[in-house]
């Protein structure tokens, strides 16, 4: 299970923090997985690597085409039903009234100032998301495998 940090790049000094506190096995952050170009395809293929959106809300990310251009293909892969989870932290008061419709409908948003706590509270959604895909089949499902059921 990864989480891809949405952010900024004004706000880098903060997402780093947390980044650094995750590692590269649980996020997909740009200083790690966008090699010298930052291009649509990039983040295409990161958010398809992931099952967590993290979007750090910041009066800079409001502004920022690359955190638009991030949210649109999470919308896509939320609806697809690849991206399992949304958590949005503001870090700097900047109000969840910012935030495009369809985010304001299926989230809280959470002021968190220290990127440690960040962090604890993104490796507690990986583990519960991981936890949940994880759970085996109960008895009864892999006894009814492998029978064809046929109408009359």
């Amino acid at each position: 299970m990864k989480a891809f940090l949405s952010h900024s790049s004004k706000d880098k000094a903060f997402v780093g923090q947390v980044a650094r506190q995750l590692g590269i096995l649980q996020c997909e952050y740009d200083e790690y997985t966008f090699e010298y170009t930052l291009n649509s395809l990039a983040i295409r293929n990161a958010l398809k690597r992931c099952q967590l959106l993290v979007l750090f809300l910041s009066a800079n990310s409001v502004r920022s085409s690359f955190v638009d251009d991030e949210l649109k293909v999470a919308l896509e892969g939320h609806a697809k039903g690849l991206l399992k989870q949304i958590l949005i932290f503001s870090i700097d008061l900047t109000s969840y009234k910012a935030l495009p419709e369809w985010l304001r409908n299926i989230n809280v948003v959470q002021h968190m100032s220290n990127g440690k706590a960040c962090a604890r509270k993104i490796q507690a959604a990986l583990i519960s998301l991981d936890t949940e895909t994880a759970r085996p089949e109960s008895p009864f499902q892999n006894l009814i495998k492998g029978y064809k059921v046929f109408a009359a």
